[in-house]
């Protein structure tokens, strides 16, 4: 299946018409075409319809009562018919070669699951695609082999096998926030995994956003990942528990660091606390000394 694999493209949005055109053309402009598109309005206001009128005759359409990322991600999969799905957010942009890479990485490695890597943006003129560089697809037994040390892994930069996804139970669809890590951790043991460390192929677009306006849906999120891992729902039993917990402190760890520095100390403590005997049995020692004297010493807000 690897040398002829259908990849499809889904790309769900909501209320992003000002952006949306910028990552279709993206998505049309692949030196390697997409098989299928499918593009997944989540019960948008805007003039979503309007920018996509324009579109018709080159993807497909589904419109659907707001219910959060990963339900609109969870429903594309589901009216796709690629081998793959490759996941772009409508406010992102790929490189011209992002599908081709991707496509070549899928044939060398046969993954389950794949991660792209982003270049973040302050405006999308700063994404610049000139020269196509070299591809470094790195191949691992799966997704907690490599993710154990810390690794950046989301929806927008994610690419699955749509069978196995959908078997899994895909994104959670009731969290606005980490539904994207709850699907990768489903997936933890899957045999093969597959990170293409450069170039990088998504060009994500930073918003002006204070993280206290999504901390709890972020906070939220993590609770119920280190909840699920209490209760026993990712795979690998005891001989993984170490991997699994590695990554799911990395995720609290950069939360946490962010929450101080933006003056939400008592927030980071909160996550801290939870997860303070995995990083014992780890053996975190800069985090668990470091976190405690820096949010003591960063500046509080409102």
């Amino acid at each position: 299946m690897a040398a002829d694999a259908r990849i499809s493209v889904v790309i769900p949005t909501y209320n992003r018409a000002n952006l949306l055109r910028g990552c279709l053309d993206s998505a049309l402009a692949q030196t390697r075409p997409a098989d299928e598109i499918v593009l997944v309005d989540d019960g948008s206001t805007d003039d979503t319809s309007e920018v996509v009128a324009s579109y018709s005759d080159q993807i497909m359409f589904i419109q659907q009562e707001n219910a959060g990322p990963g339900a609109a991600r969870n429903n594309g999969a589901a009216r796709a018919s690629g081998d793959y799905i490759a996941f772009l957010d409508s406010d992102d942009a790929w490189a011209p070669w992002t599908l081709e890479y991707i496509a070549a990485a899928i044939e060398e490695h046969r993954p389950r699951l794949m991660l792209l890597t982003p270049q973040i943006l302050s405006d999308p003129s700063e994404w610049r695609c000139n020269e196509k560089p070299p591809l470094d697809a790195r191949g691992y037994p799966d997704f907690f082999a490599a993710a154990k040390r810390g690794l950046y892994c989301g929806s927008n930069v994610m690419v699955v096998d749509r069978r196995r996804m959908l078997e899994v139970g895909g994104f959670h669809p009731d969290l606005r926030c980490a539904e994207d890590q709850v699907l990768v951790m489903r997936m933890g043991i899957d045999a093969g995994f597959c990170q293409i460390v450069s170039p990088p192929l998504v060009g994500v677009l930073r918003h002006e956003v204070s993280l206290m306006e999504s901390c709890d849906g972020i906070v939220s999120g993590l609770n119920y990942l280190i909840d699920a891992e209490h209760r026993g729902e990712f795979p690998g039993g005891a001989e993984r528990q170490r991997d699994r917990r590695a990554y799911l402190s990395f995720l609290v760890r950069g939360l946490s660091h962010r929450l101080v520095k933006q003056g939400h100390p008592k927030e980071a403590r909160r996550l801290y606390r939870r997860v303070l005997g995995w990083n014992l049995r780890l053996l975190r020692f800069k985090y668990l000394l470091g976190l405690p004297v820096l949010s003591v010493l960063a500046p509080k807000r409102g």
